[in-house]
């Protein structure tokens, strides 16, 4: 069949009402689980005569509407990316409301997003930010007195953790925080666990281990290791060693562990500590933009995508269950500090003060040259950044938090 534009001006609208039919309609509108790019395509379509074959189709859509045992597939349709981070019972008809009004603020370029200046000056920058329990912690460069700082998502301080180290790094569990000991050797050996009701502390030594990072992930703290890396638990303190390669791990679950070194994805199995897969990631020919030294990381389990980007300023996307690159990409003008997923999209932050909301989908090819949906310029370089459900977190001098739910007031 082919369709032939009208040349009507007139707008595309259900005129079912729900007292028309003896189903209870959900309030959802039927066009919020349609494509938005097909919906725009029928209507420049559709002739006034075919009004009433359309209006058909919309008390169908809204009779699927109304069925709440469809909503979990209709969101993974709509949402592929978000829906990864839910389960089945959370995915209700609000979720999607509010995923679907948040998306419509992204793509609006006149939308000015709501934004919160925390009250906190740290003079060498912030290194990292972390959520846990709904509170924001912060570790800076050089703060006078080397604390972490915890905060409500609002940005009212709530505590002030002391800690021994200069450096930025910091690992938040449920009940804990990790900072490394400072020492006389190039590399750390040793953690320090502070406990947050009480902020009693302990410290762990690890002779054979050397990090210059480490990465909580759930209830566990992974430091790298002269033959592999360590996995330690936060409560007990034991540690399981991953031999095989050196690298960095990024993502654990029951069964596996994902890290990366200069040249490739690793999987080892959780039980055994073996390797399981390797995964190569070929730069070869690439520009100085594209020479890696993974250490941003965004990994969707859903999907198998993981989003890598090191000490230069281009970011790659790569299949896992494909082990295949899907895209290459130049995406910032210095180092890229951070990778979110943020809704159904990702957002990137970088050292030349700017964060980008990019469309996951636009990044599908080597030789593509995607553009942001939005780009936002902070007046300090980015060195960290985090998010959660609307909020979206920088960690610049200061912090601020960006929530596109709200729009900034005139």
């Amino acid at each position: 069949m082919q369709l032939t534009r009208c040349n009507s001006n007139l707008k595309v609208v259900s005129t079912l009402k729900p007292e028309e039919t003896d189903i209870e309609v959900s309030r959802i509108n039927f066009f919020d689980f349609l494509p938005e790019e097909l919906f725009l395509l029928l209507a420049g379509y559709l002739e006034l005569r075919t009004l009433g074959d359309f209006r058909l189709v919309c008390r169908k859509f809204n009779v699927i509407g109304s069925d709440a045992s469809l909503i979990q597939a209709l969101f993974k349709a709509r949402f592929p990316i978000l829906s990864g981070f839910y389960t089945q019972k959370e995915m209700t008809k609000e979720l999607y409301r509010k995923a679907f009004s948040l998306e419509k603020n992204i793509h609006n370029s006149d939308f000015r997003p709501e934004k919160t200046v925390f009250q906190t000056i740290a003079f060498g920058g912030i290194r990292s930010l972390a959520l846990s329990e709904g509170v924001l912690y912060s570790k800076h460069f050089s703060f006078p007195d080397k604390d972490i700082l915890a905060w409500d998502l609002n940005g009212t301080q709530l505590n002030r953790f002391k800690t021994k180290c200069t450096s930025g790094w910091m690992g938040i569990t449920k009940n804990y925080i990790f900072t490394p000991l400072p020492n006389n050797r190039p590399c750390y050996n040793a953690l320090r666990r502070i406990r947050k009701s009480d902020k009693e502390s302990i410290e762990w030594e690890f002779p054979e281990a050397g990090f210059w990072g480490f990465k909580a992930i759930d209830e566990s703290i992974f430091i790298g290791s002269r033959l592999g890396f360590f996995e330690i638990d936060a409560e007990s303190g034991l540690k399981r060693e991953y031999l095989g390669d050196s690298a960095e791990p990024f993502f654990a679950d029951r069964n596996q562990v994902l890290g990366t070194n200069r040249s490739s994805i690793i999987s080892w199995d959780r039980e055994t500590q073996e390797i399981k897969e390797v995964s190569p990631i070929d730069t070869h020919g690439s520009d100085d933009n594209l020479n890696w030294d993974f250490s941003v990381h965004a990994y969707h389990d859903d999907t198998g995508r993981i989003f890598l980007a090191g000490d230069r300023s281009g970011l790659i996307s790569y299949d896992l269950r494909q082990r295949r690159m899907i895209s290459m990409t130049s995406i910032h003008k210095a180092r890229v500090s951070g990778i979110v997923f943020y809704n159904n999209e990702i957002i990137t932050a970088g050292l030349d003060s700017i964060f980008k909301i990019w469309d996951v989908r636009g990044l599908t090819s080597l030789n593509n040259d995607p553009n942001p949906i939005r780009s936002f310029k902070i007046g300090f370089p980015i060195n960290t950044l985090c998010s959660e459900g609307s909020s979206l977190f920088i960690g610049t001098r200061t912090i601020y938090k960006y929530d596109f739910s709200k729009e900034e007031p005139n």
